[in-house]
């Protein structure tokens, strides 16, 4: 028994709908269309909402579509990038931003450029035909630890220029190898072999160490030594050894967290074990 049929959503009202639903027999179908009709340029979402007798309902499709006017228009796959932490002086792998002229003309684009610590190549070249797209590829190469900022900006003759895609990313001096550890399945109550996590300071002055510790839901069943101490010289690292001694059966997880002045604090080290 279908009780109704919606349009919701932000831009709800730009899309409608007509459907043949009502009461339906097991195994039969109703059929629901949808039109969109856009009031403003640019991409718009709404919902198509099904209420019935059924044990999900209400029942959602998602709909989406974009409004363009005449000429040229961009429209840009993310607003934003946001990159992992990162060794001050190294090169992220890049992430990438999709640019499609979704108008009716050719898109001219003046320049497209990068600031703060990140740099851009791409595919766009100096136009870009009316439905189709080029691609640009993002990296970040910190100059210095904590939160860097920056941003991409596409110069154009679309009517919305610039368009900017904001970033951020995270430097450190810190080195942790592995990233993660999983000590695979242990007896309840016995303890894994150990396993070594490598901290090392690639700053070119002494690293402080403010605290170093086992976090998380199930932190009980870890426990670490390390040689690292209240301070690491420069270049220099310190090993952080970590053993499994599940409490309980099921998977098991907690991190290594490090507090410190090397950026990016604290940073963590993912841990993983089942207990059997």
């Amino acid at each position: 028994n279908v009780t109704g049929v919606n349009i919701t959503g932000t831009n709800g009202s730009d899309f409608a709908q007509t459907s043949t639903c009502g009461q339906l027999a097991p195994n039969a179908t109703c059929a629901i269309s949808v039109t969109f009709t856009p009031t403003i340029i640019g991409s718009e979402t709404g919902d198509v909402s099904v209420t019935d007798d059924a044990a999900n309902s209400p029942q959602l499709v998602p709909l989406s579509g974009v409004g363009v006017g005449s000429g040229p228009m961009v429209v840009l796959s993310t607003s934003s990038l946001s990159f992992s932490i990162q060794l001050v002086g190294t090169i992220s792998a890049g992430q990438i931003v999709t640019l499609t002229n979704v108008g009716n003309a050719v898109l001219n684009i003046t320049s497209i450029a990068s600031s703060g610590d990140f740099a851009q190549v791409n595919t766009c070249g100096s136009t870009v035909a009316a439905g189709a797209n080029c691609t640009i590829t993002v990296t970040f190469n910190p100059t210095n630890i904590n939160t860097r900022l920056g941003s991409i900006t596409v110069t154009d003759d679309a009517s919305t220029s610039p368009q900017i895609v904001s970033l951020t990313g995270t430097g450190t001096y810190i080195s942790l190898s592995p990233g993660s550890l999983n000590f695979g399945t242990v007896k309840v109550g016995t303890s894994s072999s150990p396993q070594v996590i490598t901290l090392t300071n690639t700053d070119t002055v002494a690293l402080a160490i403010r605290s170093l510790s086992i976090t998380g839901v199930n932190r009980a069943d870890y426990t670490q030594t390390n040689t690292c101490g209240s301070r690491v010289s420069k270049g220099a690292n310190c090993s952080i050894t970590v053993t499994f001694t599940p409490t309980a059966t099921g998977t098991r997880s907690a991190k290594v967290s490090i507090t410190d002045l090397g950026g990016g604090s604290p940073q963590t080290v993912p841990l993983s074990g089942t207990g059997q």
